[in-house]
């Protein structure tokens, strides 16, 4: 047996051992919450004069040689006809006194053979869980879940038994409205136009996709005044601030990125700034814009040409090997990293400047890594 991460009841993550739990001790946590009419899992259930089918397991390590955030329950074979049925699938995870129960989409599971199939979670899910009271996401896979802390289990079971939906974060609701209000589709001449008209401060920037990014968010801010009270674009560094974009009303930054479908790792901020950011503001979130990419030589530099022409350059093939002729983006993460996590990112050497002097380290989140950071991911595809 191995120790792996575990989360109290005041939110500190820990190293330990699994804590294991008997039906019967399962069977207690439920009728807390629950009127147990059929005494045996799956359980048949009531709550507020609603019934209900109740698949149930317990969270437990995924096992050696898994990283120590990653969790699952084992779904038996006998459970597919319950679940195709309409029973609700759900994980407890129970440490010391601490219950957190996780709602899993059963839609992928009902058409599985569900022969040691597994439903997973991770760390921060139920630090998010505790911290929030009720939290939902969609993982990379785009398994949907919920995490509920126990005073919120009532409450979650009857909106999901009503079909109510819970409300996100306002930090997180934010980004999700801004995401909506974007094109899918971005065309480079399109962008630079754009930016050139309105007069953009940073409007002749080569990479044009993360310019055009922070573009559209200060419009969004300026359109959507009480969105100012939650987030604010910070577009003018003062000389020994720390260079992020992003300040949260609740205390912390953040930084907006651009990313490639064909990256495996998500490329950071230098490393001692990002460091000094997590120490003043225990932790800091990654706003990151997947999408892929369409180059420009590959479209007779129409692009390049009319980049040059705006910034009336001499060579009109200036910059053309590495100008970008259109994007599509595919969909947005949330991606928090706090005191806890923090020990699961990576250094990312950027080698050496012209004159041989060895560049900042950036940190990295590599891909397998990535769920223990996700608190939000939607698509825009």
């Amino acid at each position: 047996m191995k120790k792996v991460e575990q989360i109290n009841l005041d939110g500190r993550i820990v190293v330990d051992f699994d804590k294991k739990l008997k039906q019967k001790e399962i069977r207690v946590i439920l009728t807390r919450h629950f009127e147990i009419i059929k005494n045996k899992n799956p359980y048949s259930c009531k709550l507020a004069s609603k019934n209900f089918t109740l698949c149930i397991k317990q969270i437990t390590y995924l096992g050696h040689p898994h990283l120590v955030f990653k969790k699952r329950i084992q779904i038996p074979t006998k459970w597919k006809e319950p679940l195709i049925d309409g029973a609700l699938l759900m994980g407890i995870y129970s440490y010391k006194t601490n219950n957190i129960f996780v709602f899993f989409d059963t839609k992928k599971y009902k058409t599985n053979k569900l022969n040691n199939s597994s439903a997973h979670i991770h760390t921060i899910d139920l630090q998010k869980a505790m911290e929030y009271g009720i939290f939902e996401k969609m993982d990379s896979r785009e398994n949907k879940i919920a995490v509920v802390r126990e005073d919120k289990l009532e409450k979650y079971v009857k909106n999901l038994l009503s079909k109510n939906k819970n409300e996100l974060q306002n930090e997180i609701k934010l980004f999700d409205n801004f995401s909506s209000s974007l094109p899918v589709k971005w065309e480079g001449k399109e962008c630079y136009t754009e930016m050139f008209d309105a007069n953009y401060r940073n409007k002749a920037q080569s990479e044009w996709p993360g310019f055009y990014l922070e573009f559209k968010f200060e419009n969004f801010l300026n359109k959507n005044e009480n969105s100012k009270k939650i987030c604010r674009f910070v577009s003018k560094k003062k000389k020994g601030n720390l260079d992020f974009d992003l300040e949260f009303s609740n205390g912390y930054l953040g930084d907006l990125k651009m990313h490639s479908e064909k990256s495996n790792s998500i490329l950071g901020n230098d490393k001692i700034n990002f460091l000094k950011a997590i120490n003043l503001h225990k932790k800091f979130w990654y706003i990151v814009y997947y999408h892929k990419t369409k180059m420009d030589k590959d479209y007779e530099n129409a692009v390049t040409g009319y980049w040059n022409k705006l910034l009336n350059k001499e060579n009109p093939l200036s910059y053309a090997t590495r100008m970008k002729y259109s994007i599509q983006l595919s969909n947005v993460k949330i991606l928090e990293i706090n005191k806890y996590n923090l020990k699961h990112i990576s250094d990312m050497s950027q080698g050496r400047n012209s004159n041989n002097r060895e560049r900042k380290m950036k940190i990295q989140i590599k891909k397998k890594d990535i769920d223990n950071f996700i608190i939000f991911n939607k698509r825009l595809d």
